[in-house]
């Protein structure tokens, strides 16, 4: 609005100083700002430039009329501080070097859609930094854990999201009802530890501070106090002495003829007594905050009856909502008890090799050698460099069998050293270790909420209120028509106790956490019970064959170069020897992360590979689906798939060595091509080796109704060769040779296809089918990031794939993938199975009541029924058992015996006695020192006589 609109609005007149003046005298409210003060007016901060007000380092004085300056609406972002007068709010943040634009008094009528609009921007850079500000500035966030003993219910979740979402400084708030706990993130400097838990305890809520280095220590709070009401096997005293009153007070109803035992109906006041205060005191902590939760309802009820005179009504009412509180305690206590498992996987301590004592695993640096012993904790990430050993992982990747370690092998904090003695170099501090991840991830997923449990929040938003103005209207309008009974008093509180919908909001979380906590420990981690929902609803995966079907893991197998050149007519062809050309690969690789670079750089020998590092390279280039290019001594790179030399037309320029390529193909290697200045120079075969229990996971998929899809971006011949080994997977079904953009828009399309397929009735009520993408979480990723679950396999030791991966299998059996989609597929079972049973006992309770056929203890019997039955149901998950065969062979997908030009050790043995002096210094067509001595000529043309090299011990790769 204009000036004179603002100014006509509160009252005031047109002119600047006399509108001041008048705000004064109402004793508006002001703001600090600067060294001056702005008046709040209604929504908006307004200052006034008047030069005998105004500060020295206002902008704006210096006009004899005044001016002024309109800041915005600032009435969700600022709260009195406290009085009633003037200066009670907090100060705005400094203006900064942009100064706001003013507003003059107009002589004429204002237009429509000015003021508001010109002033937009600066408003909205205050609201800014005012949010900012709220949130605590630019300071690095604090994570708190706090164990909340006063939940009992969902409905004290509401309470907690309104108490702490108001403090200033605070960022994120996350609530797992199931295992009471409550995580905080917050700037430390603005709202303080201590301040939150004031907070909570201010409600009667019970919290505190498990510990803020240590997630472990809280589930070891919950796994406490759930261990200790479990040890006892009976309620506490408080609950006992109800029950006695109770049971006393119920003695009234024997018939006497004296009428002296009709005086014992009033002994269940002592249950009241003992019981309701707590009860109360928490009513009174939620209704402070304008929240009306499930204790607010009880005291009401309770005090309702006890006004009637129903004193054995409101005792029931005592013992059997706080005798639920307690079972639904214990009904929990497993569930925490496996949390805590799961969070206690976090070592506490490591000892350094040469120290005689232990220190807190958050004193550790990386580079720094530990010490593990038999029996130990590994304490974080690192790589094995003394000793040799045999590590439980079980922990953190379900696996059951252990896994040897020696010398360079990666360890995993949280792991067990089953064997020998180990050092290891730390690669990572404690707080980043895979265990520390795994940890933060599982309570993050534990606070996700899925859309099921979104929509019952809401339907419980409006149930409970709806609810409560129908029993004070059915109170209201009978005794308007005359009733004169205590009939409809009675009525309205049996509809209070029906109004709390605690099985219905219980129904899914309990289900969540259990399946998350079973999921973890079998080495899966979900992130939230939305991705497990939508697991239980796929019905089409898609698998990469590399890392995925294949084991990942590629054996350089064979290397064959272009012919030499016959005569000056014929096509040029580089003349290089085997040395030169996987001399070049390896300093092109070096700067690949893909699986391929691994092997030829592990093929390659040592020897290579130093001379590797000595290369200058430039310009290296990814060519997206096709391979990769660089200018390695000046010299143009280029290594690729078919598709490359297709394009580079290299496939027609040596007939033999195509022939060769197809071959290869077609027995399931995969070819690399490698170009020399845009010549071809020769082809590179790498094989990969098929998972165990590739065909066994497929067929299970197959069973459970789910179409199996292989994408890959290797070449037809590996991808037919790998379809070939897993049953069910047809022809059809199969796309090689793809790029990453390919394989999104497979995938996109598909999840497309599945929207289309479902009505939008059908997918509010119960969701559409899903599409999953399986992978390795890396070269996968547009694909993992487009489906509707992505899976990422063998992330254990991988941080990336386990923050962006919607499903992480910290092991690379894709069994577990199956598993988890019968998981999923139960989860949503049982949470329709609670939904259901909630809704209808609700509704049947309702009906009953509002037809005078229930009283007080029924319709509290069947609520704490309902929540019990909904809990125990819930937590059947963690029951589940499955027992899956390893297979014992390993299929090689390039067998050794198909491999062309194999080596015999006669011929090996001879290549080495001829190769036995040193390098020289000969560079004939500046391959570098990698040549053949001279006076060793490669005649005959065996494979063996033009290595320059000698091969490592273990290696069995062809060279021609």
């Amino acid at each position: 609005m204009t000036t004179l609109e603002l100014l006509s609005s509160i009252g005031c007149p047109t002119d600047v100083r006399a509108a001041r003046e008048r705000l004064v005298q109402k004793g508006a409210p002001t703001v600090p700002h600067g060294d001056h003060v702005d008046f709040l007016v209604g929504e908006r901060l307004v200052h006034f430039a008047v030069d005998e007000d105004c500060g020295r380092g206002c902008a704006h004085g210096g006009d004899s009329a005044g001016q002024v300056i309109d800041h915005g609406v600032v009435k969700v972002l600022r709260r009195r501080r406290g009085g009633a007068k003037g200066g009670d709010y907090k100060p705005l943040p400094n203006a900064g070097p942009k100064t706001p634009k003013t507003l003059t008094p107009p002589t004429t009528a204002p237009r429509d859609g000015d003021g508001a609009s010109a002033y937009a921007s600066e408003a909205d850079e205050l609201c800014a930094r005012l949010a900012l500000e709220a949130r605590g500035g630019d300071e690095e966030s604090t994570h708190t854990r706090l164990f909340v003993d006063g939940i009992c219910c969902p409905s004290e979740k509401p309470l907690i999201h309104k108490i702490l979402e108001r403090m200033e400084g605070v960022r994120d708030v996350k609530v797992v009802v199931p295992t009471k706990t409550v995580l905080v993130e917050h700037a430390a400097s603005t709202v303080s530890t201590e301040a939150i838990v004031d907070a909570l305890n201010g409600a009667r809520l019970q919290a505190h501070v498990a510990d803020t280095a240590s997630p472990s220590s809280a589930s070891k709070s919950a796994s406490e106090v759930s261990g200790n009401r479990d040890a006892s096997r009976l309620p506490p005293a408080r609950i006992s002495a109800a029950c006695v009153f109770f049971a006393i007070s119920l003695l009234h109803y024997i018939p006497d003829s004296s009428g002296r035992i009709e005086y014992l109906r009033y002994v269940a006041l002592g249950a009241v007594a003992v019981g309701t205060p707590q009860i109360a005191s928490k009513a009174f902590g939620s209704l402070k905050h304008a929240v009306v939760d499930i204790n607010a309802l009880m005291t009401v009820a309770i005090a309702g009856a006890c006004a009637l005179q129903d004193f054995g009504e409101a005792a029931a009412v005592v013992v059997l909502f706080t005798l639920s509180e307690w079972l639904e305690a214990r009904a929990m206590a497993k569930t925490t008890r496996a949390i805590g498992a799961v969070m206690a996987l976090r070592p506490q301590t490591a000892t350094r090799v040469g120290a005689s004592s232990a220190v807190p695993v958050e004193d550790i640096a990386v580079g720094d050698i530990v010490c593990i012993r038999p029996g130990d904790i590994v304490p974080l990430d690192g790589i094995v460099v003394a000793g040799s050993s045999a590590v439980d992982e079980s922990a953190l990747t379900g696996e059951s069998m252990p896994v040897r370690k020696t010398l360079g092998n990666r360890v995993f904090g949280g792991t067990v050293n089953q064997g020998g003695a180990l050092e290891a170099r730390a690669t990572s501090i404690a707080a980043d270790s895979a265990v520390a991840r795994l940890v933060r991830l599982i309570e993050d997923a534990q606070a996700q909420r899925s859309s099921s449990e979104l929509a019952i929040e809401r339907f419980a938003r409006v149930y409970t209120p709806l609810v409560i103005v129908g029993a004070a209207l059915v109170m209201v309008i009978q005794y308007a028509l005359g009733e004169t009974g205590s009939e409809p008093a009675y009525l309205a509180c049996v509809l209070l106790v029906v109004a709390c919908p605690c099985a219905l909001v219980l129904s899914t979380p309990v289900v969540a956490v259990s399946a998350l906590t079973l999921c973890a420990q079998r080495g899966v981690l979900v992130k939230g019970s939305a991705h497990l929902e939508r697991l239980g609803r796929v019905e089409r995966v898609f698998m990469d064959k590399t890392g995925t079907l294949t084991r990942g893991a590629f054996t350089l197998s064979a290397v064959r170069l272009v012919c030499s050149p016959k005569d000056d007519t014929e096509y040029q062809r580089p003349a290089l020897a085997v040395g030169a050309l996987l001399r070049w690969m390896c300093a092109l690789e070096s700067k690949s992360s893909h699986p391929l670079a691994s092997a030829i750089l592990r093929g390659a020998g040592a020897a290579i590979r130093v001379a590797a590092k000595q290369c200058k390279v430039e310009a290296y280039d990814t060519i997206p689906g096709r391979g990769a290019r660089a200018t390695i001594d000046g010299r143009c790179v280029e290594a690729g798939n078919g598709e490359l030399a297709a394009e580079n037309g290299w496939l027609s320029r040596d007939a033999e060595l195509t022939k060769i390529s197809k071959k290869w193909e077609a027995e399931g290697g995969t070819v690399i091509w490698i170009g020399l200045d845009g010549l071809l120079a020769g082809i590179v075969r790498c094989d990969d080796v098929m998972r165990p229990n590739a065909g066994e996971a497929v067929e299970k998929l197959h069973a459970l109704g789910v179409r199996v899809d292989m994408i890959t971006g290797d070449n037809a011949g590996a991808a037919e060769f790998v379809r070939a080994r897993v049953p069910g997977l047809s022809s059809e079904r199969v796309k090689a040779s793809l790029t990453p953009r390919e394989k999104l828009e497979l995938v996109k399309d598909a999840v497309l296809q599945a929207e289309c397929a479902t009505s939008k009735l059908s997918m509010k009520l119960f969701g559409r089918s899903t599409v999953a993408m399986v992978g390795d979480g890396v070269n996968d990723a547009p694909a993992l990031g487009v489906a509707d679950v992505g899976i990422a396999m063998g992330v254990a030791g991988s941080a990336a794939a386990m923050e962006t991966a919607d499903v992480s299998l910290m092991t690379n059996d894709l069994t577990r993938v199956v598993e988890t989609i019968v998981l999923g597929r139960e989860c949503v079972r049982k949470i329709r199975q609670n939904v259901i049973f909630s809704v209808v006992t609700k509704l049947a309770v309702l009906a009953l009541s509002i037809a005078g056929r229930t009283g007080l203890w029924e319709a509290i019997a069947v609520d704490v029924g309902a929540s019990l039955l909904v809990i125990l149901n819930g937590m059947s998950v963690l029951r589940r058992r499955t027992n899956h065969a390893e297979l014992a062979s390993v299929h090689c997908v390039g067998e050794r015996a198909r491999i062309d030009g194999k080596l015999d050790d006669s011929t090996m043995t001879t290549a080495v006695a001829a190769l036995g002096a040193a390098p020289t210094a000969t560079k004939p067509y500046g391959q570098g020192p990698f040549t053949l001595p001279q006076g060793k000529s490669p005649t005959p043309p065996s494979i063996a006589m033009r290595m320059p090299f000698t091969l490592p011990p273990q290696s069995k790769t062809t060279m021609t």
